[in-house]
């Protein structure tokens, strides 16, 4: 007994035998992981959903975790997936907005297991924005895990946004960076081509790399920049906490800091370096609209002033300095802070990318001081 269709036995035959057909590798469940088209994360905690092997109240207690079964969200006595995902209340909230009103009682009904099948395959069924539905709803099921979690170990957060805005938001920026990754796929090569270390301006030019920096759990964010000279010099640096908002929006905000930063100290030949592309061809193109960032018009605006101003786009590799100066401040605090000189907490970062800036020159000047060399 046993054995594939030839007639061979193998471990994917004894593992269908022991798991049952309905529960073989040619389960639509399995399938329906295998084809998600969101984000790697989200596959994988598909995966563990349609194991049951979350750990809801009910599955800890199987597990004799704990000897409480209850929500301790809504109070139910039973934390099961079907009340997670169904009968929970910013569950209910959340399917009535997205799910077609006549067919919501149908869909917090059916059996759960071709629940979670009808929705990745069946778009048309229940969702009043069918598009992407299968993308929408693995992101709706993630988020009100995450929120459920969220309210049971850190219950003094107050959430920026609830479960349907920060779903919306993260499949807004999944399709952002699928259509850039199709359309730098078949992009010229001048715009895919990009330094993978830092390099120096041209004599009489300044650089200024800048970044953004954004938490995904509480989705508070800043941003920072590095200015330096033809001579690898470090000029400033640079960061400002900005509170909760997007990837996209923090990135312009470092570039913003960074050009009102080069106008007040008075540099005249400038260029900005972003490693976002999504960034870069939003400058490159001068339209604020397409983006609805509302810091986008005064950086056209700052562009448009009486200095030369360049744009280039440099992949994450050679922007490392800039990430990690964005991250000295608390995104909380809403502070600009500048840096004449490199800060101690980068310095070792400064020299390890091959840069120089000032660091180098500090030592100089230290040893000078100590031999009192004239």
């Amino acid at each position: 007994m046993g054995g594939d269709d030839r007639r061979i036995f193998t471990v994917k035959s004894a593992y269908n035998l022991c798991n049952g057909d309905a529960q073989g590798v040619e389960s639509p469940l399995w399938k329906a992981v295998l084809k998600y088209r969101g984000l790697p994360r989200i596959r994988l905690f598909l995966w563990l959903v349609f194991q049951g092997k979350i750990l809801t109240n009910s599955e800890q207690v199987r597990r004799h975790m704990s000897n409480d079964p209850g929500c301790g969200l809504c109070g139910a006595s039973v934390e099961d997936l079907s009340h997670l995902f169904w009968d929970c209340f910013e569950a209910r909230m959340l399917w009535s907005r997205v799910v077609k009103e006549e067919k919501l009682s149908v869909f917090l009904t059916i059996d759960f297991q071709t629940w979670l099948v009808s929705n990745f395959q069946n778009q048309q069924d229940f969702a009043k924005n069918p598009e992407d539905w299968d993308i929408a709803f693995g992101t709706y099921l993630w988020n009100i895990w995450r929120r459920r979690n969220e309210r049971l170990f850190s219950p003094d957060i107050i959430p920026a946004e609830d479960i349907y805005f920060r779903s919306s938001r993260m499949i807004a920026e999944f399709g952002r960076a699928s259509s850039m990754l199709r359309l730098h796929q078949h992009a010229a090569p001048n715009l895919t081509a990009a330094v993978q270390r830092w390099e120096a301006p041209a004599t009489g030019w300044i650089k200024i790399n800048t970044d953004g920096s954004r938490n995904t759990s509480t989705g508070l964010a800043s941003c920072g920049g590095v200015g330096c000279d033809s001579n690898s010099r470090w000029c400033f640096g640079f960061a400002k906490g900005l509170g909760s908002c997007s990837c996209l929006e923090a990135e312009f905000w470092g570039i913003y800091e960074g050009l009102a930063t080069a106008w007040s100290l008075q540099y005249t030949r400038v260029i900005i370096e972003t490693d976002n592309r999504e960034a870069y061809e939003a400058i490159a193109s001068s339209n604020s609209r397409k983006f609805g960032s509302s810091i986008l018009p005064s950086i056209f605006e700052l562009l448009s002033r009486s200095w030369e101003v360049r744009v280039s786009f440099v992949r994450r590799e050679g922007n490392v300095v800039a990430d990690a100066i964005s991250r000295l401040v608390l995104p909380t605090s809403l502070e600009y802070r500048r840096w004449l000189e490199v800060p101690l907490a980068i310095r070792e970062l400064v020299m390890a990318d091959g840069i120089p800036w000032g660091a180098l020159i500090t030592c100089f000047s230290f040893l000078l001081v100590i031999f009192r060399i004239d």
